[in-house]
This record gives C-alpha cells, structure tokens and sequence, in this order.
C-alpha cells in the first residue's frame, strides 16, 4: 500500500526532528553518567519517589520536593516506569519523545490551515532552531513548553474546546508559563474576532471555560497547596540590590550585569567575555536575526509579486503579544508569575520558525522544476549554519568523582556530606546522598531559605580553608555531617582538610578524598 503526501511530509518531520535528538543527545546513549544541568536539583523528588528514605531531613531536598513545584503529571509519568530504573536515565530519554511529539503537534496544526508541505518546512525549522534553546534538554517541566503550546494552537484551530480545556489544565500542572500564555492568547483572540464582528457565542463559551478550567488546576496546585515555611518571596525591590539576580547571578532575572545598573560599568563591559549571555546572544543574532530580516526582504522584493502574502497565522501574532504583555506584568510582579525571561526565550524563535518557515514554502511554490533540489539544498545550508548554535545541556563525570560516588552508595542513605562546591550538586545526582549546600541549591526565591543556604555556604568555605581542627569539629557538630569529600589538589595544602592524617581517611584516589568525620571528631 502507497503512503499518500500527507503521511510522508509527516513522516519526513518526524525523521529529521529524531535524527537532529539523536545527534544531539548521543552521549546519553553511549554514557549513562551524562546529566542535564538542572536535573540537579530536581533528582530529589524523583529519587524519593523511588525509594522514600532517601534525604531525610534534608532541607534541600523538602525544597525541591514541595508539592506546589513538583509538576503532578511529571511525577506521575516518572512513576509509570519500574524503581529499578534510575530517574536520570528517564530524563535522559524524556526529550526524544517530547520533541517527536512537538513536531507532530505542529505539523497537524499547520496542515490544518495550510497544507502538509507548509506544515513540514514550519516543522524541519522548529527542529533546527528548538536546540538553541535550553527548554527541551533534561525532561523537565519546561520542556513540555512546545508540546502543550502546540497542542493549544490545534485545538484551537479546529475549535475543539473540551479537548482545549483539558490542556490548559494540563498546562498548570506541567508548566504554568504556558497556560498563562495560551490564556492570554485566548483572550486577545476574543478581542480580535470581537472587533471585526466575527465572534461567535461558541468561542465565547469555549475559551471562557478553557481559562477557567486552568485557572481552577492553578487554585487547586498553588493556593491550596501553599506552603510559607521557607518563607516570604524576595520582592523586586530586594532583586534590584542582589548580585545574585542579574546576568552573573544564580537567578538571571535581569539579563545585564549587576554592576551596569550600578553604574559601576560601562555598556562595551555587556560584551564582554565575562559576560558571555551577550556573546552568546550576538553570536546567534549574526545567524538568525539577518536569515530572518534576508527572508523578508527577498519576500518582499521576489515572492510577494507572485504568490502574495506570507502565510502566519493570527494565533501566531496573538501569542507574541501575550508574552511581550506577560513579560511586562511579570517584571513588576517578580516570581509570582514566574521568571520574565522564559516569557520570551520560548516564544521569540516562533517568529523565525514562522517566517522562515512561510518564506521557504512560498518561495519553493515559484520554482516547480527544481522542488527536489532546492529543498535538499535548505535542508543541508540551514543545518550548517544553525548547528554551531545547538546546545544539549548535558554534564559528565570523570572517572575519578564517579568512584567517590560509588563508594558513598554504599553508605547509609541518612548521612550528610559536605563537599567542595564545584562538585555539591553532583553528589544527590549520582550518590543520592544529602550534601549540605550545593551550586544547584542556592535559589534566591524565598527569603528564610536562602537566608540559610548563605550561612551553609560560608560556614563551608570557612571549614575548607581553616587549619583549626576545632572549627572543623564545630561544624561536624552544627550539621551533623558524616564525611568530608576533599579535592587533593586544592591550592592551599595547609588547610586541615587538605593535609588530613591517613587514619581518618575512608577512601581514596588520584584526585579525591572521603574523610571520616567520625574519626576527625575522635582525634585529639
């Protein structure tokens, strides 16, 4: 039997869009230890979900493990899988599935108001451009961004508003940002199709009862599930006096430097290598803003005389101005509607995809005769071009760390760790142990919790640097902790820690040590 022109346009998105990932993501297949950057902080709760006596009296981890942040559906889907799979290995293989299922979303979106060709060329540029954002790696709730957007944008295409519904449901229970953007598309739809006399009470109907039912899974998943015991938010007041919210910080808030608002630098110190978000950024202007504004002129100039005007959307307009309106509320209201920035680094590539997309489409339809030729030319430049921009996320370890690992595996699940903060957040990745501060942990969102992640990290850099056993048993004592992990190559060798006897060593190799807190305690 003949696959007809639809199934193979959609088939040929789906293989792209899985060859892109597994180019991509091809560490994850060959090294279990690879991790998303950001797993970090989230393997608490999906080690928990496992095994419920891992991290007890972890503050940490009661952080990151609150019901109100912990996405419902996400925690169910890890938990379809058996115990005995490590929760990494999940996320690791998470962003396949979830990228094949955007490009389908899309496509079937865009083959309903154009064609299948039109849907593959929107597609073929999502996949190409997707990886340049930092949402998709890791399985994390952000990386269901696309595929509920899309979702929304097809359902309502068809106008199917129960199925509407119950994704913006889902939406609040994987990841707020996008309902709050599909809510507010809805509404400037209304505002729309209100102004050119074609709302129908259908639409009305539909869209108040999409919003409501999100607005009902937000009361439910937030306000009833509130929990003050890490304390208030830090306001946007406190942000604009923390280093630790700017484009050198923890928390990129404000994507410029602390000390330019500060007028303690210049504008040429933006593009600075210190700064390397602005580097980042002008590299990746150079590629896509001039492919963009290159599309429109020849469109302009060429297509437009032939075959008329590009072919985007309204919905596609309406969720660009629900984000920059959202951007704008959410910079006054700080955290509360979550961070500004994800309102636009996930919807601004729409507009390249959308463009480029419509302008490789149209342009193909004026020149029949070498359709083959010229879509396999777009295909292998634009692949050249962006693929220098593509980013997968992932860590790894070396062999060294990962055996100080092991050997804590080993351990009991309750013990406390402290080590030197370039390596903290790998130990509940890999040892599923609690460390006592981490580089991944250090969120600047609640004010009494991070009020004791800063005292934590002083107090551990203090005890890395003292040659005072005293203060090294102080601290044993203040946070119960069970052993010491001590970079042998430290720059200062005459630090306790560093210079050790052997007898309180548990475990060595070439580069680590596994100090006993026990027997640190018992020497005189």
């Amino acid at each position: 039997m003949k696959l007809d022109k639809i199934n193979i346009q959609l088939i040929l998105a789906i293989l792209i869009s899985l060859a892109i990932a597994c180019f991509l993501e091809s560490p994850v297949l060959t090294n279990r230890d690879a991790i998303n950057d950001d797993v970090r902080n989230q393997i608490y709760w999906m080690a928990q979900q496992n095994d419920p006596e891992l991290f007890p009296n972890d503050l940490i981890a009661s952080y990151f493990s609150q019901s109100s942040t912990v996405s419902p559906i996400l925690k169910a889907i890890y938990g379809l899988f058996p115990d005995s799979i490590d929760p990494k290995i999940i996320s690791q293989f998470l962003p396949f599935v979830l990228v094949v299922i955007a490009t389908w979303l899309l496509f079937k979106f865009a083959e309903s108001i154009v064609s299948p060709r039109y849907a593959f060329w929107l597609c073929f540029i999502f996949n190409i451009f997707i990886w340049m954002v930092s949402n998709i790696p890791g399985g994390l709730p952000r990386a269901f961004f696309y595929p509920l957007l899309f979702s929304f944008f097809y359902f309502y295409a068809r106008r199917h508003w129960l199925p509407l519904a119950i994704i913006l449901l889902l939406q609040t229970q994987i990841y707020p940002v996008v309902f709050f953007i599909s809510a507010s598309t809805l509404i400037i739809e209304l505002i729309f199709d209100y102004k050119s006399k074609s709302i129908k009470n259908t639409q009305i109907y539909g869209s108040v009862a999409a919003i409501a039912s999100g607005l009902a899974g937000l009361f439910y998943r937030f306000i009833l599930k509130y929990s003050a015991s890490f304390g208030p938010l830090t306001t946007v007041q406190e942000a604009l006096t923390m280093p630790e919210f700017f484009i050198k910080g923890r928390i990129k808030a404000f994507l410029i430097p602390f000390e330019f608002v500060n007028g303690k630098a210049s504008v040429n110190e933006l593009f600075s290598e210190n700064h390397n978000f602005f580097v980042s950024v002008l590299i990746k202007s150079i590629v896509v803003i001039p492919t963009t504004f290159l599309c429109i002129l020849i469109y302009k100039k060429i297509i437009k005389p032939k075959v008329g005007k590009l072919i985007i959307p309204r919905i596609f307009y309406s969720c660009i101005i629900s984000a920059l309106i959202l951007f704008a509320i959410s910079s006054c209201v700080l955290f509360y509607l979550y961070l500004p920035t994800r309102y636009l680094e996930y919807t601004l590539p729409l507009v390249s995809i959308f463009v480029i997309g419509s302008f490789i489409y149209q342009l193909e339809n004026i020149i029949p005769r070498f359709k083959p030729l010229f879509s396999v030319a777009i295909i292998c430049i634009s692949i050249c071009l962006i693929s220098p921009s593509w980013r997968h996320g992932l860590k790894f370890l070396d062999k060294n760390e990962k055996e100080i690992y092991n050997y804590l595996l080993t351990k009991p699940k309750n013990i406390m760790i402290a080590a030197p903060y370039a390596i903290s957040s790998n130990v509940p990745a890999y040892a599923y142990r609690s460390v006592i501060v981490s580089h991944e942990a250090y969120i600047p969102f609640h004010k009494n919790y991070y009020s004791e992640m800063q005292t934590r990290r002083e107090d551990l850099q203090n005890v890395y640097k003292t040659k005072d056993i005293a203060i090294v048993k102080a601290y044993i004592e203040k946070y119960n902790i069970d052993y010491f992990i001590v970079k042998k190559r430290s720059k200062d060798r005459s630090t306790f820690l560093s210079s050790v006897p052997q007898n309180c060593i548990d475990f060595q190799n070439k580069e680590y040590l596994l100090v006993s807190s026990l027997k640190v305690i018992k020497m005189s």
